[in-house]
């Protein structure tokens, strides 16, 4: 997650973390009905996931990862699709 220009924060490495695990509705196929649960709230260099509802045991968090997100994987799934790699691109 993008805080400022020269801090960012990468949950890849951290796996006790479970906000990593909390995915985006709106990604590259729209699934009709489901929307984001939750929004991030960034205070200083620390970032937090707060439910915008109540959030169902059995439902899953879904907070918002932003446009620019999806534009770049658009268009990095966009060169997997004209051949310019071999490799399949992971569907979402």
């Amino acid at each position: 997650m993008y805080i400022t220009r020269n801090t960012v924060i990468n949950a890849l490495p951290a796996i006790k973390t479970l906000g990593r695990y909390a995915n985006d509705a709106h990604g590259l196929s729209k699934i009709t009905g489901l929307r984001n649960n939750a929004e991030y709230v960034s205070e200083g260099k620390r970032c937090y996931i707060e439910a915008t509802r109540t959030i169902q045991a059995d439902e899953e968090i879904l907070v918002g990862y932003g446009r620019e997100y999806w534009t770049l994987i658009k268009k990095i799934k966009q060169k997997f699709e004209t051949g310019s790699s071999k490799r399949n691109f992971p569907s979402s």
